[in-house]
C-alpha cells in the first residue's frame, strides 16, 4: 500500500469515526476506504507506537531510577526533561491504548474481528469488507492450489 494511501486510509477513517458516514455524505464527501491488508493502517501505527514508546518508556525510566540510585545526585534539568518526557509519553500511548481497546472491544463494526481473536476466524464478508487486499490474496492462492490439483 502506497504512503498516500496509508494517509488517506487514516483521514477518512479518523472522519467517519467522528462525524458518521451519513455526515461525510451530506459535506460531498467520499466514504470509501481504500482496500488494506491483513493489517491495516490504524494497526500498524499503534504497533509502531508501542515500540517507540517503551523504548523511550525504558530509556527515561532507567535514567530516572538510576539518576537516583547511582548518581545520588542528578542533575535537575536532565532530571525534569526525563520526567516530562516519560509522562508525555506514557501519556500518548495510554491515548492509543484506548482507542486499540475501542476498537478492538466495543466498536460494533468491529466485533467480528474481536471474536476472530478466541476462535481464529472471520467471515468471508468481512476479510472482503475489512482487509480486501488480504482477502484478494487468499483466493488467488485458494486458485492456484486448485489448478494444481
Amino acid at each position: 500500500m502506497a504512503l498516500q494511501d496509508a494517509c488517506a486510509w487514516m483521514v477518512r477513517k479518523n472522519f467517519q469515526m467522528i462525524l458518521g458516514k451519513r455526515a461525510l455524505k451530506k459535506l460531498g464527501l467520499s466514504t470509501e476506504i481504500p482496500p488494506q491488508p491483513f493489517y491495516n493502517v490504524g494497526q500498524k501505527l499503534f504497533a509502531h507506537q508501542t515500540l517507540v514508546s517503551g523504548m523511550i518508556l525504558f530509556m527515561t525510566g532507567m535514567y530516572m531510577f538510576l539518576a537516583v540510585e547511582v548518581l545520588a545526585n542528578p542533575h535537575p534539568d536532565v532530571w525534569a526533561w526525563a520526567r516530562a518526557i516519560h509522562f508525555l509519553i506514557a501519556g500518548l500511548f495510554l491515548a492509543g491504548l484506548l482507542v486499540h481497546f475501542y476498537m478492538a472491544a466495543i466498536s460494533s463494526e468491529e466485533k467480528p474481528a474481536f471474536k476472530s481473536m478466541f476462535t481464529g476466524y472471520v467471515s468471508e464478508e468481512y476479510a472482503k469488507h475489512h482487509h480486501e487486499l488480504w482477502y484478494q490474496e487468499v483466493k488467488k492462492k485458494e486458485r492456484e492450489k486448485e489448478k494444481e490439483k
